[in-house]
């Protein structure tokens, strides 16, 4: 023989039909394209997995291969496909083209590799509010929102009393020969009976009409760190939807994640860049003049400031380690204070008077 079909799936030559379709979906799920993206060795393993499996789960075949060491019945009314050289599909036909995903829907389709492959349940993102305080400091938030998640009156099932489908005995598949110009070929697709769970409720779930999950509202109370920006985002496994058709669930690991993103609302006297706060504050002329302690305000709360004499308008003073926690540094950011001098639009006679006479010195 120049392949050993059993060696490749590492059954026994007596191995019972059940033995082969086990071991094939061990191998299939390790060596699978979608799990070893841009692993090329794994690809290959994976096409020859597959071409074992066609020989050695069709009796035909199977009884072809164990008598000539081949399944190639010759001639042109040969099934299956030519699996010689790497990176071909069949016929010369090249996969590559589909990408790194594409290529594993493609290649579960034509070469089927069990029951459907059942994926994860979808992420979603909602939108939560902050207050400028939240962001800076954290905070704990309740939060509500819808998701398909799986039905509680069936877990997910669809009904109950379920039977093996009869469409396609269990397997969740159904194979059709079908000839094109490059070829004839067997093809495996999902069984319309079933959607590929290979089993159908006797009774369907009312509650979900057979789907196997539900439109519900959940409400989380969800802890926010310190330090968290405008447009940034915070992941919580397992919190979205559930998968579809009974898909797997290890824990929660068939829920897809829920995505919060953080819109903080302005505040009326700070803005933020990074972990650094900016404020304004306006003075007096006398004060930038002669120079002055001020009380400017901080999200720690009010602290003096030392306005030197002879300050000029726009000169930024900074504070050290008022401003933003580092949420993994666990160092804060500065507070940088634009100082602004006011000019009165109105002037006492006194002022005016003052301002004159300050004028013609300064002159």
């Amino acid at each position: 023989m120049s392949k050993d079909y059993y060696k490749t799936l590492g059954v026994d030559k007596n191995a019972s039909t059940e033995e082969i379709k086990s071991a094939y979906k061990k191998l299939a799920l390790r060596y699978h394209p979608d799990k070893n993206k841009g692993d090329k060795t794994a690809e290959e393993k994976f096409k020859e997995i597959n071409e074992a499996y066609q020989v050695l789960s069709n009796p035909e075949k199977r009884s072809s291969y164990d008598q000539f060491g081949t399944a190639d019945f010759s001639g042109g009314n040969r099934q299956g496909f030519d699996f010689g050289g790497a990176g071909r599909g069949f016929d010369g036909f090249n996969f590559s083209s589909f990408g790194e995903e594409g290529f594993g829907d493609i290649f579960d389709a034509f070469f089927g590799g069990g029951r459907r492959k059942k994926k994860r349940g979808s992420d979603i993102e909602i939108i939560i509010s902050l207050t400028f305080e939240e962001a800076v400091f954290g905070a704990e938030k309740e939060i509500s929102y819808s998701v398909l998640d799986e039905c509680p009156n069936c877990q997910g099932r669809g009904g109950e009393n379920m039977k093996t489908c009869k469409q396609c005995n269990g397997s969740g598949k159904i194979v059709k020969a079908t000839r094109t110009i490059l070829g004839s070929f067997s093809q495996t697709t999902i069984c319309p009976g079933c959607n590929g769970r290979g089993e159908t409720p006797e009774n369907k779930c009312r509650n979900c009409s057979g789907a196997g999950r539900t439109r519900q509202q959940k409400t989380l109370n969800v802890k926010i760190p310190a330090g968290v920006n405008n447009d940034s985002s915070i992941r919580i496994d397992s919190a979205g939807e559930a998968g579809e058709d009974g898909s797997p669930r290890f824990g929660e690991a068939g829920k897809g994640d829920l995505g919060l993103r953080i819109k903080v609302k302005p505040h009326k006297e700070f803005s933020r860049r990074g972990y650094d706060i900016y404020s304004e504050k306006e003075i007096s002329f006398s004060s930038a003049a002669l120079g002055e302690k001020i009380e400017v305000n901080t999200i720690y709360g009010p602290v003096q400031l030392n306005i030197p004499a002879g300050t000029s308008s726009h000169t930024e003073f900074r504070l050290k380690d008022k401003g933003v926690l580092h949420p993994t540094r666990k160092t804060k950011g500065d507070h940088f204070i634009l100082i602004k001098i006011k000019v009165p639009k109105k002037l006492t006679r006194e002022e005016k008077e003052l301002l004159e006479k300050w004028k013609k010195i300064s002159d």
